[in-house]
């Protein structure tokens, strides 16, 4: 990370998971100072992904499937040490997608 001149990835206080995690990670590092310059954030709603493409960042942190929403993408490995595994809750998927079983609530 140190050597690229710029990375990307979402601004922790808009509150994403990988943005939030990230700055954390980076702090824990001990890097956050010196990354500071060097971070770009996609606007609102926006993928860190995109700032590759555009040649504003050499490296993308981001979930798995953001990155792979933007067109040109290309995941080239993961990063044991900042992976992190999200998850959904099964019952709040069937309310949220009304495929609750007959007798539920």
């Amino acid at each position: 990370m140190l050597a690229c001149k710029a990375i990307a990835y979402s601004e922790p206080s808009a509150g994403g998971a990988s943005g939030v995690y990230f700055a954390k990670l980076i702090e824990r590092m001990g890097l956050a100072e010196a990354m500071k310059a060097k971070t770009k954030y996609p606007p609102a709603g926006g993928f860190s992904a995109a700032l590759l493409l555009t040649g504003e960042a050499e490296l993308a942190v981001q979930q798995k499937p953001e990155l792979l929403h933007v067109k040109g993408c290309e995941i080239v490995g993961f990063c044991p040490a900042i992976s992190i595994w999200s998850r959904i809750s099964q019952p709040a998927l069937w309310r949220a997608t009304g495929m609750l079983r007959p007798g539920r609530r």
